[in-house]
């Protein structure tokens, strides 16, 4: 007679499953001396079919290391690019070249170049989302120029993404950029009725870099004597380039994932009044008497757009804009900012100029790049689903004449720490 078999007990089972859980290895493990970090990194096509990848590699014995010493400071990082038919085919080719692995987990900045966003931005995004590696809360930035170039410019960090992601936070308090992370940027491709937008990064001379590179007169020298900096051309010391710096400041429009065109400052900063993300700017008006501009800072906005459709099918849009202001320059004796007329005087000009920039973005949107990256269309979409359904086949055209209005109100809290104009000395009395 054979003998009953037990079952094994279900809190064994359990223990065995568990431990074959936690003792299992990682697949994609490397040992950390085999890495180097990327810090950031750009893409573009490169013709025949194949894109470019640009990567900022980090040295970590260079960057943060400790100031002083003598000779010639060596720079913490360095660019490297190839060109292969995909992103990822790119990166391993680079892989080929150097003695470790490139690791883009710490990457947090990533370029797209304007013909590749001219072409269509979907290569890229779809290494950003698929790649386990990254993550999707990386800046998305828009490169004009060469995406290699960008990623090597001098800067006051130590690498190039430092500096881009500082500018990035710099449009708190300029008002004229927005960081857009992969994340929000594919969520307004996904979004009905919007559209989305993409921070741009340039090249542009050092202001003053002419006269801060000029190299100092020999004694003695000056008008009729000496050798002058324009002179070097005649053996003097040879003409110095121009250092650049990186300028973010405007806003590129997108279709879906192409590139549709790149807004003024001016354009940038009413579509972010739109989008509810100006923090603070400063806003210029003509002072009351003589020559000069009042400088008002703007410390808190508000805007809210509502749709309105008509019995007969149609929508119409109403942007009402809310801000709070400080006085934050006056420049001449005679702008008087004490005055409560005077107050109310700035108020107006500043709501009117708010206003201009909106009307203007508005129109460029319409007329020219016929993209709704104001969100129009969604707008609708929340508030009647049905009305959008119907016309959600025709809203590219739609929007191209969609009627708005806007309407500013500013409220200026405070003129400073002086409550009333500097006047000019007065007479002793007699």
């Amino acid at each position: 007679m054979s003998r009953m078999v037990r079952p094994l007990p279900v809190r064994f089972v359990a223990l065995v499953v568990l431990l074959s859980l936690l003792l299992q290895g990682c697949w994609s493990i490397h040992d950390p001396r085999d890495l180097t970090l990327a810090s950031a990194f750009g893409v573009d096509t490169a013709g025949a079919g194949n894109l470019l990848l640009a990567v900022e590699l980090v040295n970590p014995r260079i960057a943060g290391g400790p100031l002083g010493g003598g000779g010639q400071p060596e720079k913490p990082t360095r660019v490297l690019y190839s060109v292969a038919e995909s992103v990822f085919r790119a990166q391993r080719a680079i892989d080929q070249t150097i003695g470790k692995v490139v690791f883009a987990g710490e990457a947090s900045v990533a370029l797209v170049g304007r013909k590749l966003a001219l072409a269509g931005a979907a290569p890229m995004l779809d290494f950003v989302v698929r790649q386990h590696q990254l993550r999707r809360t990386i800046s998305l930035v828009l490169a004009e120029g060469d995406v290699a170039q960008i990623l090597a410019t001098p800067t006051i960090r130590d690498t190039a993404s430092a500096e881009i992601v500082g500018l990035l936070h710099n449009g708190n308090f300029t008002g004229y950029t927005s960081d857009v992370t992969a994340n929000m940027f594919l969520a307004d491709m996904a979004l009905p009725g919007k559209e989305p937008v993409m921070p741009v990064v340039s090249l542009t001379d050092l202001p003053q870099a002419q006269s801060a590179a000029r190299p100092p007169s020999a004694p003695g020298a000056g008008p009729g004597g000496g050798n002058q900096s324009g002179d070097s051309a005649q053996g003097g010391q040879p003409a110095q380039p121009k250092p650049q710096v990186m300028l973010m400041n405007t806003i590129a429009c997108f279709r879906h994932d192409k590139l549709i065109g790149v807004l003024t400052p001016s354009e940038t900063r009413g579509l972010l009044f739109l989008r509810n993300e100006i923090s603070t700017t400063l806003i210029s008006v003509p002072v009351s008497e003589g020559e000069g501009l009042t400088v008002v800072e703007v410390v808190r906005s508000h805007s809210s757009t509502k749709p309105t459709v008509s019995r007969a099918r149609t929508a119409s849009f109403e942007i009402k804009i809310h801000v709070t202001a400080e006085v934050a320059d006056v420049p001449v004796f005679t702008e008087d900012v004490g005055k409560l007329a005077r107050v109310r005087e700035l108020e107006q000009e500043v709501a009117r100029s708010i206003e201009g920039e909106v009307s203007a973005c508005i129109t460029r949107l319409q007329r020219e790049l016929h993209t709704d990256c104001l969100g129009f269309g969604l707008a609708i979409y929340r508030q009647n689903p049905s009305h959008w359904r119907q016309i959600a086949d025709q809203w590219h055209d739609l929007f191209q004449s969609v009627p708005y209005s806007v309407s500013a109100q500013v409220q200026i809290r405070s003129t400073g720490t002086v409550g009333t104009g500097i006047g000019v000395r007065r007479e002793v009395p007699k």
